[in-house]
Parts: structure tokens; C-alpha cells; sequence
């Protein structure tokens, strides 16, 4: 009996479904894996961002919302595993944590539990990424679609974001909540390539009013699709409207002024001068600023102009990192966009799989010992592994993943490793530049050898993101505590 064009029979190794995606027990066991991961981990950023979105409701009850900067100038979290951090971003993303951290709120003031000692009350506080890392996984598929990419090939990018060790360190070690403006920025792009223009605006501008990365998306991708002069600022200005009409209540705020969350954000993109001109040109703002001028140069042909836009949003993102010293959990900017461009290109599918898993191995590599805060033992304290087993005293017992890299004399080759990161992801923005024609569509799915590539990559990226539990249950056992 013949089979359905589009619909292969399952593969012989159990990884691919009726459909051409992932089959149950690969999707069973990531999603395992994730559950795990998300239950081993937290860490202080998440966690000190909860606190002040919760604040909102006592400023609120105060009469101090309007000095809600100042308010929050010194708080703490009641345990000891945490530590104390400055107010970083606009007001958008606290209304966020406000809303969804309401009943941590209500446990704290009403029924006097220690929400910051408790870890089911972290697992919620984290959990409010995952909504959004649904909806990122949704919009995936969604642009893939649009893209015309087949239902099989459609899952496995869906698979391929959500597999990523970068996304997975991201939400499910830091528990970092970029996924939130990533969703609308992916939803915004989905809704311009399908004509609503308006809603596009919309979710850009409610994308910039949570952290301003979004604009590295919103910028080519409007010069390559709008030539005209008056559109493009009012389209600039819509972008930011949210952002500044949130800003104008706490203008009076002496706290205001001071937040290091932009701060921050134009230190990484100010860094890495390179040798032109009086002072030297930061790298990012040379090369960002080149890919804005190419885009509204170029005008990609009707058939190709989807494509495109999407290439042109990957390209802002990837410039970024390829160019600035950036934290580990923004990295979950990156991996919808590889995924998408890996359906795309079918026909350099393969390569582009194998080359994304050189770069998540090398990237996680660099982060764990130049971003060693991000994956030592004070992110697993203060969850299920020091609840069910005795806590380890870092103090006491010095041992990290950055430790054990510079034992094995990998810290001195970091500049070496960071080449290669560069190399890797240079690599991809080339080999993911939109062809011609679109004739790379494959209606057949992922063929084998592909999905093993792409199998293994989701298992190089969840087994480097369980090194800080691993190495905290070594610890435990070397020092012979387990149980004590």
C-alpha cells in the first residue's frame, strides 16, 4: 500500500514519527530530561527579579509605585543563597513578574512562608518562563509554515530549538526570561511576513518595552522591507512608544535614572574597539550598522523576500554575539533563528546541523569557564538536589565545572575556543544565506544520517548543561555526605 507524499514510514532507529518529526520517545526523552534539568537549578538573577516584580504589589499597596525604583534601591531575598542586585530594566518586565508571581506574593505577606527558602516556590518563580518558551516553540513552527517548509521538517526545527544546549542553559539552568520578548519579536516577524503590518508594529513594540534586543531584529528587517524615509521613522517610532510612555512615571524617581539595565546593554555593544578611525569603532555598531545599510540596499526578489527577512533578522541577532561579550542566557536569542534557517536550507541541512553542534559544544564550553557564576554550585543549592541529598559549602569544597577545565589546562586556550566560536557562527550565517530560489525545500522530512546529527547535538547539549549537577553529586560523594 502506497504511503503518502510528505508522510515516510517511521525510521528504522525510532527517531522520526508518521509525520517526518521526532518520534514519542525522542520527544519523551528530552522532554524528561528538560523536567529534570528544570527542577536541578536556579539562579540569582531569575530569582531577584521575582522579588522585585512581586514588589510591585507592596509598592502599590504603599502608595509607592511611583518611586518603585527607589523602593526596590536595597532588597534582598530572605535566604542566604541568594544575594542582593540593582533594578535593571523598564518597567515592563516587572509588571510581567508582578502578574505572574501575584500568588508568591500573596504567601509571603498573608500566609508568612518563606518563599525564597522553599523549592517549590522557586520552581514557580522559574517556571514563568516556560508560557513563553511554549510560545517561542509555537512560533517556530509557525514560521516555518509560512516559510513553506514541510510538517516534518516543521517538528524537527521546533525539536532543534528546543533541544539546543543554549536554549536549555538559558531557561532551564539560569531560568533567564528573554524567551519573554523573544516570543512576541518571533510573532511579530510571523505576523509581517503574513501581511499585518500593523501587528507586527505591536508585538515589536511591546517586544522593546520588556529589554531593547529586540531592535537588533526590528531594524534590518524594517530597512529591508520598507525604502521609504517617513515610514521607516514612524515605524521607529512606534517601536519605542511603549518603552517611553512606561518611562514617564518614574522620571521623578532619583532611582530611576541610574538603573543599569541599558547601562549594561550599551557596554556590551560599545565593547571590542576595533583599530579605525580617532578613538576606534566598537565591533558590533560597525558591523550592525553595515548590515542595516545592505538591507535597505538590497531588494530581494517577491519569492525571496520571506526568506530574507527572516536571514536578516538571524543576522542582527548573530552579529551581536559574534561581536560582544554577551551573558550566557541571552544566547537563547540565537536558537529559534538557526533552527528556522536550518528548515529552510534543506539542502545544506546536514551541514548546518553538524555545524550548530560544534558551536552549542564550544560555546557552553566558553561560557562554563569564563561564566563561571552561571553553571558553579550556588545554582544548584538551592533546588531539588540540596533538598534531597546534605547541601554542600562551596566554601568548604572549592569543585566547579570551571575547576575542572582548568585542571584539565583548558582556561588558558579560551581565546583559541573563542575563535572557533566565531569561526562556527560565521560559518552558519554563511552557509544559511537564502539562495535564489527556493528549490533547497525538501517535502520529504529529515533523511537519516540528519536526524542523527540532530539527535546527538540535543545530547551533547543536555549532558554538558547537567556538568554543575553531576559535579555536585561527585562532590557529595567524594566528601562521603550523601545521606550524612
Amino acid at each position: 500500500m502506497m504511503r503518502r507524499l510528505g508522510r515516510p514510514a517511521p525510521s528504522p532507529d525510532g527517531a522520526t514519527d508518521t509525520a517526518g518529526g521526532p518520534s514519542r520517545l525522542v520527544w519523551t526523552a528530552l522532554l524528561g530530561s528538560l523536567l529534570v534539568l528544570f527542577f536541578c537549578y536556579t539562579y540569582n538573577d531569575n530569582v531577584i527579579t521575582t522579588l522585585h516584580g512581586m514588589n510591585v504589589w507592596s509598592a502599590l499597596r504603599e502608595g509607592e509605585l511611583p518611586r518603585f525604583y527607589s523602593y526596590n534601591a536595597d532588597v534582598t531575598p530572605s535566604s542566604t543563597d541568594f544575594h542582593t542586585a540593582p533594578i535593571s530594566y523598564g518597567f515592563g518586565i516587572y509588571l510581567v513578574f508582578a502578574v505572574w508571581n501575584f500568588p508568591l506574593w500573596l504567601l509571603q505577606e498573608y500566609a508568612g512562608v518563606d518563599v525564597f527558602d522553599s523549592v517549590l516556590c522557586l520552581a514557580w518563580a522559574k517556571a514563568i518562563t516556560l508560557p513563553f518558551l511554549a510560545g517561542c516553540f509555537w512560533a517556530v513552527g509557525r514560521l516555518c509554515q509560512t516559510l513553506g517548509v514541510d510538517r516534518g521538517r516543521t517538528r524537527w526545527a521546533q525539536f532543534m530549538f528546543l533541544s539546543s544546549g543554549l536554549t536549555v542553559a538559558a531557561v532551564f539552568i539560569m531560568g533567564q526570561y528573554d524567551v519573554i520578548h523573544l516570543f512576541l519579536t518571533l510573532l511579530g516577524l510571523d505576523l509581517l511576513l503574513r501581511g499585518r503590518y500593523r501587528y507586527f508594529l505591536l508585538c515589536l513594540a511591546g517586544a522593546v518595552a520588556l529589554k531593547l534586543f529586540p531592535l537588533f531584529v526590528f531594524l534590518p528587517v524594517l530597512l529591508l522591507r520598507e525604502k521609504r524615509y517617513l515610514r521607516i521613522l514612524a515605524a521607529l517610532a512606534a517601536a519605542v512608544s511603549l518603552t517611553l510612555v512606561l518611562k514617564v512615571p518614574f522620571l521623578w524617581d532619583s532611582e530611576f535614572s541610574s538603573a543599569p539595565g541599558d547601562g549594561l546593554i550599551r557596554g556590551m555593544v560599545l565593547a571590542n574597539p576595533l583599530p579605525f578611525g580617532i578613538t576606534g569603532a566598537p565591533a558590533f555598531p560597525l558591523l550592525f550598522g553595515m548590515l542595516c545599510i545592505a538591507c535597505f540596499v538590497l531588494r530581494p526578489e517577491p519569492e525571496r523576500l520571506a526568506r530574507a527577512t527572516v536571514y536578516a533578522a538571524f543576522a542582527g541577532v548573530a552579529l551581536f554575539f559574534l561581536a560582544t561579550p554577551a551573558y550566557p542566557y541571552w544566547f537563547v536569542m540565537l536558537t529559534p533563528f538557526v533552527a528556522i534557517v536550518w528548515a529552510v536550507e534543506a539542502g545544506r541541512g546536514r551541514d548546518l546541523a553538524t555545524l550548530d553542534l560544534a558551536l552549542i559544544a564550544v560555546t557552553l564550553l566558553i561560557h562554563q569557564i569564563y561564566y563561571s557564576w552561571c553553571f558553579d554550585l550556588t545554582v544548584v543549592r538551592p533546588m531539588a538536589l540540596a533538598a534531597l541529598l546534605t547541601p554542600v559549602d562551596d566554601l568548604a569544597v572549592p569543585m566547579s565545572p570551571a575547576g575542572i577545565y582548568a585542571s584539565l589546562g583548558l582556561t588558558p586556550y579560551l581565546s583559541l575556543l573563542t575563535s572557533a566560536f566565531a569561526a562556527l557562527l560565521i560559518a552558519v550565517l554563511v552557509l544559511g544565506y537564502p539562495r535564489s530560489h527556493p528549490e533547497t525545500l525538501s517535502p520529504a522530512g529529515v533523511d537519516g544520517p540528519e536526524r542523527r546529527v540532530l539527535v546527538v547535538r540535543a545530547a551533547v547539549g543536555l549532558g554538558m548543561c547537567a556538568i554543575p549537577a553531576a559535579v555536585y553529586l561527585y562532590t557529595l560523594v567524594a566528601h562521603g555526605t550523601v545521606g550524612a
